[in-house]
C-alpha cells in the first residue's frame, strides 16, 4: 500500500513539474514585445529542458544514494536522450528564420554577439554530458554538466530575447 501511495505521488509530482516547466514557456510568450520568445515550438522545447535538468539534478543526488540497476538506468537514458533532444532541438531552432528584424537583432545577439559564449558554451557543455550520462562512473559528471550547460544556455536567451531595445 505504501509501495503505490509513493508511485502515485512520484507520478503527481512529475505531472506537476512538467506543467510548470511548460507554463514558463507560455510566460514567455505573454511578453508581447520580445519577438524572439513569441515561439510556438518554446513550450516543447522548455519541456524538453525541463526534463534534461531534473534528470541532471538527480545525477547530481546519485552521488549520495546507493542507486543502481534499472532505476539508474531509467535515469542516465532519460538524461541522455533528453540533453540529446534539446541539442538537436536548439540546432533545429536555429536554423529556421526568424519572422521580425527583432527576433533576428535577439537571434544574433545569442548566436553570434555578446551571448555568443554563453549560448555555444552551454550547448556544447550539455552535449558532452550525453555520453557521461551514460555510464555509472561519469553520470554525476553528466548531470552536473548538464545543468551547467542548460543555465548558461537559457541566461543566453533570457538576455539576448531582452536586447534589442523596445520601440
Amino acid at each position: 500500500e505504501a509501495g503505490s501511495l509513493l508511485d502515485v505521488l512520484r507520478g503527481a509530482g512529475a505531472v506537476l513539474a512538467m506543467a510548470t516547466v511548460v507554463y514558463t514557456a507560455f510566460l514567455f510568450r505573454q511578453s508581447k514585445g520580445r519577438d524572439m520568445w513569441q515561439d510556438a515550438f518554446l513550450p516543447w522545447h522548455t519541456l524538453v529542458k525541463g526534463v534534461a535538468g531534473g534528470a541532471g539534478a538527480l545525477a547530481v543526488l546519485t552521488l549520495a544514494s546507493d542507486l543502481l540497476g534499472d532505476p539508474l538506468t531509467a535515469l542516465q537514458l532519460t538524461l541522455g536522450s533528453s540533453a540529446a533532444l534539446h541539442v538537436v532541438m536548439t540546432v533545429a531552432r536555429e536554423l529556421v528564420p526568424r519572422r521580425s528584424a527583432a527576433a533576428r537583432v535577439a537571434a544574433h545577439n545569442m548566436t553570434r554577439g555578446q551571448w555568443a559564449l554563453h549560448f555555444w558554451g552551454g550547448l556544447a557543455a550539455t552535449a558532452v554530458a550525453i555520453p557521461l550520462a551514460m555510464f555509472d562512473s561519469t553520470f554525476a559528471a553528466g548531470g552536473v554538466l548538464a545543468l551547467a550547460g542548460l543555465l548558461t544556455q537559457e541566461h543566453a536567451f533570457v538576455q539576448a530575447g531582452q536586447s534589442d531595445p523596445l520601440t
